[in-house]
Parts: structure tokens; sequence; C-alpha cells
């Protein structure tokens, strides 16, 4: 922490920058950083460090053996704040994240507060003022025809329990549904992941095979645009009669074209019933999909 001024080491009365310093100082907050780099540090320990740059700065943090070494303990905790233009781009030296990731990145008027885990290998996000993973449920009423289509249908679940809006996915034929997402703009324009909701009446005999992509419209682009590289899973179908099915989450999804803000993002998701691997010889009935992705803000500023 930066050493407190004071009237007898100056030898003079303190002037209102110097007493705002010394509030700084006390309360942990740095003076803006304003450079394209910088190195969190031992002397960090317990602050909050601001950044204020019209582009990105890079942010490395310091090996934790290094840091716990200097300051006598494993338990190092610092927050990072952004109120610039520019994004915030934190990498660890060779440590990793708590979810195994390399970087995060804060977006304006951002912060992250970030801690050594009890290990001291890794860093935890304790708190992220509303940035990290997100999710989006779109449910098959927000879902049209995809190309072949996947019926619309319902599935009564009986008296008292719910009636499910589905899409019919058959075996041994490709059928797809679509839907479109306008991201919100705190996302970082990166890969998403998607869970996928099936629901099976007849007894499950095997495992299906579903397919989702996607591409990103701009202003002006062709109505044409391809989709992305599909992205596929393979899931084992209830062996019991009536049941609710939910996947495994998708290995990322690189969406087609090149995002930005402000673009409506079309997804297609189906089956791939004349796969192969996909085995179940019943219809199954999509009833949603979850679309997780990464915000790098709290707010669509």
């Amino acid at each position: 922490m930066t050493s407190i001024i004071t009237r007898t080491g100056k030898g003079s009365a303190l002037d209102h920058s110097e007493l705002d310093a010394n509030w700084d100082s006390l309360s942990g907050i740095n003076e803006p950083q304003t450079g394209a780099t910088y190195t969190v540090a031992a002397a960090d320990q317990n602050r909050t460090i601001e950044f204020n740059r019209a582009t990105d700065i890079t942010v490395t943090l310091t090996l934790i053996s290094t840091l716990a070494a200097a300051i006598d303990t494993s338990d190092f905790k610092v927050t990072l704040l952004n109120i610039g233009d520019g994004d915030v781009v934190i990498t660890p030296t060779t440590d990793t994240f708590f979810d195994g990731s390399t970087s995060k990145t804060i977006g304006k008027n951002s912060s992250i507060t970030i801690q050594t885990d009890s290990t001291a290998g890794l860093w935890n996000i304790i708190d992220s003022n509303g940035m990290g993973r997100q999710s989006l449920w779109i449910p098959i009423s927000s879902m049209h025809d995809g190309n072949p289509a996947a019926t619309e249908g319902s599935v009564n679940g009986g008296v008292g329990s719910p009636q499910y809006s589905v899409r019919l996915l058959l075996d041994g034929e490709d059928r797809y549904a679509e839907f479109a997402i306008s991201f919100p703009k705190r996302w970082d324009l990166g890969s998403v992941t998607a869970v996928v909701h099936y629901l099976n009446v007849s007894a499950g005999n095997g495992d299906i095979v579903i397919d989702i992509d996607a591409v990103a419209g701009s202003d002006t682009d062709l109505i044409s645009i391809l989709f992305g590289t599909s992205v596929s899973l393979t899931d084992t179908v209830n062996t019991n009669v009536n049941r609710l099915n939910i996947t495994s989450e998708t290995s990322a999804i690189t969406i087609g074209g090149t995002p930005a803000v402000n673009d409506i993002c079309y997804f297609r998701v189906g089956r791939r019933g004349a796969d192969a691997s996909d085995t179940e010889t019943g219809i199954v009935y999509l009833s949603g999909v979850e679309i997780f992705y990464n915000s790098t803000m709290p707010e669509d500023s």
C-alpha cells in the first residue's frame, strides 16, 4: 500500500490532493491505471485497482506461489475495477481460474474480485458484478421450422400436469427447429454452449445424436448467410416411459460469421436420426434449449 503522507513528513499542511491520496491509500484504492499493461503484485493485497483506458489493458496476475512467499500467507485478494472504454483482460502467469480458464475479461463499469483458493493453486472469483457465465432459456414457442422441419406438436402430462409444447424428432431422419437470439451487449461475442431438453413417451432403447449450430447476422449481410460448424452430442434416452431428458452440455459452439454488438444470432437444433450413432428407434420430443454465454459487463451500457 502507498505510504501515508503526514504533516510532519511533509513539513507543512496537506493540500486537498494529498488528503485524497491518503484516503485512497487507506481504502485500498489506487490512482486509475491508464497504461496498456499492469501486473498485480504483492503490494496489491486487499486493494481495489481502478483502470481507465480507451483501449484494452492486459493485466497479469503474478504467480500465486510468489505472492504467498512475499506476503507470508496464501490468502491473497484483490479487486479490479474498469471504468474505461477498453476491456481489461486478466491473465494468470501460469496458474488458472477455478473453472480451468486462463483469462477473464471485464468491460466498462464492471469489476471483479479474485482470491487465491485453499490450495494456493487457483484463482477464485468471489464477486463479479454481474459478469461471467449467463444463460438463456429458449422454449419451443420461440422456435420455428428448420429444414427439414421438426414438426410442432404437444405432449399431455395428464390431469394436473403440464402440457408440453414440443418438436418431433423422428427416428431415421434428420429434423431441425430454428430460433434467433439478440444477445445482450454485455456478451463477450465468443463461443457459446448448450443443453438440450427433450421428452420420450415410449421406453427408450438407444442413443440419439443432437446437432446444433449458429450464425450471426449483421447489418447489410446477405440473407443467405451460412451456419457455422455444427457441434454434436450423443445422449442415451431414458429406458422408462414418459420421461424428461436433459443432455450434458455441448462443447463450444462457434457462431458463424463475425458476431458484433446488436447482431441477431440464428440457431439450428435437431436430431441426426439417420446417423449410424443414433440407435434410438422411437420418436423423441424436443422441449427446449438452454444457451450459456459469457458476459463482460453488468449492464448493457
